[in-house]
């Protein structure tokens, strides 16, 4: 079935996730409060060909990407234009949860509606210059390297009390949290014009976080959530129903992969298959004994890196979910399954890998 992408509200686009070795992209379409998944296509990143074409680093990745999305572009059978709503690895979209803070003279007064600008507009400008600083010092990139795609305050407080809105509230100490998603320009620029010139229009740029805050904010009101990628890991740390922070770790599914292709001395789409098949337990016992052996080493790196959370509540999702070294480090654990979302229904009958659910919950987002 050919896809055909247009403008109108309830007309199908694409969910295209760009992350840290593979391409994911779901053709979506909304109508009456529900997302329908009518396709979906994984395609793993591959350097065959290229090595030998004189690229640069960054030219290297941008080629390796544009093959993968054309490859997924021709499985889902997508007749241009194609409407997307877009989001990369983050580790180049970042995202961070800022807090600031405002002092009021006349704590008797209320706040107007004038006031209440001023206020938001002094609180969104110091969130700008707190991560411009950040990046700077540790990074090195200069303010104007940078472009801010969102800056949401996601939680208000007027004497520690929580608060919709502040206008028409009294009070002197004001706190905020406010949720701030931002990438380098040039490399933004340059997925862009990629995708433009395979014939896709990127209506907007999405980060995981603001997903998560949607999604799940009445539903969750404590836990941490772990979106586990092939090379990342975002933790996403929920208290009283508000993103309290984000963490990023160089940690991912792939560490797995690259255990069974080294000591197997298999080829890498192989050692990927048989991590999948050990992942949903469908290898024989003595098989996956030895597998389970081989990531002894994994496990403890995986334990120590999350050991202050090994009793939280923890949700899981993202490729490497299903491992067991990584869901039985967890007391409190649930799994995030597309079938758990009420309002998604998969229309393809064939979207079940666990890699498609950071997707499908950007797809809700309105």
């Amino acid at each position: 079935m050919e896809l055909k992408f247009g403008k109108k509200k309830e007309e199908p686009f694409l969910v295209l996730d760009i992350g840290t070795e593979a391409v994911k992209a779901l053709a979506i379409k909304k109508s009456n409060g529900k997302v329908f998944i009518l396709n979906s296509s994984l395609q793993y990143f591959k350097d065959e060909g290229i090595f030998n074409r004189g690229f640069s680093e960054d030219e290297f990745e941008m080629e390796m990407i544009k093959r993968a999305v054309l490859a997924a572009k021709k499985e889902l059978l997508i007749k241009e234009p194609i409407s997307v709503i877009l989001t990369l690895s983050p580790k180049v979209l970042k995202a961070k949860v800022v807090e600031g803070v405002s002092v009021r003279e006349k704590r008797e007064k209320k706040i107007s509606k004038k006031e209440e600008e001023i206020i938001y507009k002094y609180i969104l400008k110091a969130a700008k210059d707190d991560v411009l600083k950040y990046n700077s010092e540790k990074s090195g990139i200069l303010p104007n390297d940078i472009n801010f795609l969102s800056l949401d305050i996601i939680d208000k407080e007027i004497e520690g009390y929580k608060v919709p809105n502040i206008q028409n509230y009294q009070g002197k100490n004001l706190s905020f949290k406010i949720l701030t998603v931002f990438i380098i320009n040039s490399y933004f620029q340059g997925i862009l014009k990629m995708l433009q010139d395979l014939g896709m229009k990127v209506l907007k740029t999405v980060h995981l976080a603001q997903a998560v805050k949607v999604v799940f904010s009445e539903k969750v009101k404590d836990g941490v959530f772990f979106d586990i990628g092939g090379k990342a890991v975002q933790a996403f740390f929920v208290k009283a129903g508000t993103l309290e922070s984000i963490d990023l770790f160089n940690r991912g599914g792939a560490d797995f992969t690259e255990r069974i292709f080294d000591v197997l001395n298999i080829d890498k789409e192989e050692a990927r298959r048989l991590k999948e098949k050990y992942s949903n337990g469908s290898l024989s016992s003595e098989t996956e004994n030895r597998i389970k052996e081989m990531f002894s080493n994994e496990r403890k790196i995986w334990r120590d890196l999350f050991r202050k959370n090994q009793k939280s509540s923890v949700f899981l999702f993202g490729g490497g979910s299903s491992l067991p070294e990584i869901k039985d480090m967890f007391k409190k654990r649930q799994l995030i399954d597309i079938k758990d979302l009420k309002l998604v229904e998969d229309l393809s009958k064939k979207t079940k890998s666990p890699q498609f659910v950071p997707s499908v919950l950007i797809s809700l987002l309105p």
